[in-house]
């Protein structure tokens, strides 16, 4: 069994290596965060991957202008359905080995070398038998269009007003967060073929082992057994329009998205409690420092430490 296992590993690896060799993406930069996502931090707050992570009042509250702008126009205009583009650029920090176990890094020399000789052989061919036109025609275009799909894709299947994102403890679940916080999107039958299946993304969060042609009828299982509890949505422009203007910033406490203009006061509030937890901290060093002058310089330093980290 384990021969077996380990079999289907190498097959898997193969394959994938093989199908992202045109996407010039290496395979440890994306198949490693997918099994993190997928078993460990599910619509876990601060621990899930940020290619779908909601946008927290914290992360706007220090903003400069010009990047809170840059943020609106990336998050809230239809550039947002090409946001893996994003997460490709990211993927390159790959490239840093000390960012890799010693005895990972033979792995991500191999799923980095690979799509660069594709880039090398693969790309000049083009060129010179067309051209850039034919350069961007046979490979840019499409490109662009697989980012589209795999944002849209990524980005309905873990974005809803239902689906809560709640901190790494006891209040998290992650049964219940692949059950309840998975969208399954419905599409004709011929893109569902030409995507893979790739819609159907609950049974990958089950076992990461599936095969495509059998997503759809791992997905019937699990609808027969988990039917009430799982969130199936046809694609609509209302869908679409709600990811773009109003499913934007995430509001911790209550539990719900709002959108740019209602994150402004959630913004004000994050800064006042922020300065109210300042002048308490403020408060409590002088009083130690009034006692005892050394537990004040053993607070600072500890401060300090705390900061540093």
């Amino acid at each position: 069994m384990i021969r077996g296992h380990r079999r289907f590993l190498s097959h898997t690896l193969i394959t994938g290596y093989t199908i992202l060799l045109n996407a010039v993406f290496a395979l440890q930069e994306v198949y490693f965060p997918i099994l993190l996502h997928s078993y460990r931090c599910l619509n876990q707050l601060y621990e899930d991957t940020d290619a779908w992570h909601p946008i927290l009042p914290e992360d706007l509250a220090d903003l400069p202008p010009w990047r809170l702008a840059l943020l609106r126009i990336l998050s809230a205009t239809p550039l947002k359905f090409f946001s893996s583009i994003g997460q490709w650029f990211k993927s390159l920090e790959g490239f840093d080995l000390k960012l890799h176990p010693p005895q990972t890094r033979s792995w991500v020399w191999l799923s980095w070398a690979l799509p660069l000789g594709f880039c090398g052989v693969v790309w000049p061919a083009m060129i010179a038998a067309g051209g850039i036109g034919g350069w961007i025609s046979w490979w840019l275009g499409p490109w662009v269009v697989f980012h589209g799909w795999l944002s849209v894709l990524s980005l309905v299947q873990h974005t809803g007003p239902h689906i809560t994102w709640t901190e790494e403890g006891l209040a998290y679940d992650s049964a219940q967060a692949a059950i309840n916080g998975t969208v399954t999107l419905q599409l004709p039958k011929w893109l569902e073929v030409l995507l893979h299946h790739a819609n159907y993304h609950l049974p990958a969060h089950v076992s990461i082992s599936i095969p495509s042609y059998n997503l759809k009828a791992a997905h019937k299982y699990l609808q027969q057994r988990l039917g009430k509890y799982l969130t199936i949505t046809e694609w609509n422009l209302q869908l679409l329009r709600n990811l773009v203007f109003a499913w934007l910033v995430y509001d911790e406490q209550r539990q719900r998205y709002v959108d740019f203009h209602e994150a402004e006061e959630l913004v004000q509030q994050y800064k006042q409690q922020r300065r109210q937890q300042q002048q308490q901290q403020t408060a409590e060093a002088g009083g130690r420092g009034s006692i005892s002058p050394g537990s004040s310089s053993r607070g600072a330093e500890g401060r300090a430490a705390a900061a540093a980290a």
